[in-house]
């Protein structure tokens, strides 16, 4: 996953406390209501850890090639950095 420094903080911090949403209302479902089958959260704290080493980071303004032949670069585009171009 290719992204910016800033998107890359910023999503840890947004995934991790996604995940606890996930595990507790998961919890109070199953335990609000046995007699259900039990569910499991979409996913946990443990596998935001697991996409981590995954998270690479493009500084903007600084082509990088993604794959074979393929060379992306990130631009300021108003407000927020947005993928602009990639090529082939």
């Amino acid at each position: 996953m290719f992204v910016t420094p800033a998107s890359a903080e910023f999503s840890r911090i947004i995934l991790l406390d996604s995940a606890r949403l996930q595990e507790s209302d998961t919890e109070r479902r199953n335990r609000k209501h046995p007699e259900l089958p039990p569910k499991l959260p979409l996913y946990t704290k443990a596998d935001v850890d697991h996409l981590n080493p995954l998270i690479q980071t493009v500084p903007l303004r600084k082509p990088r090639e993604v794959a074979e032949g393929v060379t992306a670069e990130f631009l300021r585009t108003g407000a927020y950095p947005r993928f602009r171009r990639a090529w082939c």
